[in-house]
């Protein structure tokens, strides 16, 4: 309905971005089966269900070369990222989204993790892959604006049935007071 393509060859950023701020909290984003090429984040300030179907066949593919999320003053970045921001003062408020059904491929993207929860969410049959970094990470730590990674609180998030592998760093990474409290499963 927004025009992505999904043929692995034309960038489908700009489309994907905008079916997902067209989406108002709480609905479900279905993401015909297709390879999306990506050349920025994906980012979600708001609570939705990004629903892919079967991984094998939903896949978000990031550009080596792509311009993504910087978490703080790390110089890492976020290929997709999940905020929460109400506890300093922001309006980013993604928790309880779901990402179900899709495979990352981040073309070893330099400082780069895959998907990046800095709010209670759940991944569902979710795999990451060839990222520069961690292909699964939570970073959150709720304090003042630049002393933390991301500022959040990611506690209560669940992995089922993911996985994130062939990646620069770790699979699965947990960073921060605030991102310690999850469940993996599978």
């Amino acid at each position: 309905d927004r025009g992505a393509q999904g043929n692995g060859t034309t960038d489908d950023t700009a489309f994907i971005n905008a079916l997902i701020a067209a989406a108002p909290a709480g609905s479900v984003v279905r993401v015909p089966n297709g390879t999306y090429l990506l050349s920025q984040s994906v980012i979600l300030d708001k609570g939705i269900v990004l629903d892919g179907g079967p991984k094998e066949q939903v896949v978000f593919e990031f550009a080596e070369d792509g311009t993504y999320t910087e978490l703080g003053s790390s110089g890492t970045h976020a290929a997709i990222l999940l905020r929460h921001t109400l506890t300093n003062g922001g309006s980013a408020d993604a928790r309880r989204s779901v990402i179900r059904g899709i495979t990352l491929i981040g073309n070893n993207a330099p400082n780069t993790h895959g998907i990046v929860l800095a709010a209670p969410a759940t991944l569902d049959h979710v795999d990451s892959k060839n990222f520069g970094l961690a292909g699964i990470a939570t970073i959150a730590e709720v304090v003042d604006a630049g002393s933390a990674p991301i500022q959040g609180n990611a506690n209560g998030s669940l992995f089922i049935n993911c996985i994130a592998q062939s990646n620069g760093a770790s699979g699965f990474y947990f960073l921060g007071n605030d991102s310690n409290a999850c469940t993996l499963l599978g």
